[in-house]
């Protein structure tokens, strides 16, 4: 699998290109993302429940005043 994102990644970038230093933080990127998995549950909890509801207020009032940007 790793030779495939490998040879997919230099496709993409062309064939004279230095991939090895974006390959590596991929490679991290990955291995990061499996060693701290979070569930949606996991936002829900207290410490984001006010940031939470201010953003959804924002939303709610720019939908209903019109205003799109």
């Amino acid at each position: 699998m790793e030779e495939k994102g490998e040879k997919s990644l230099q496709w993409f970038r062309g064939a004279g290109a230095d991939i090895s230093k974006e390959l590596h933080e991929i490679k991290n990127a990955n291995i990061l993302s499996r060693k701290y998995h979070t569930k949606l549950k996991d936002l829900l909890g207290k410490a984001y429940m006010k940031p939470l509801i201010v953003v959804l207020g924002l939303m709610l009032l720019q939908q209903f005043s019109g205003v799109s940007e």
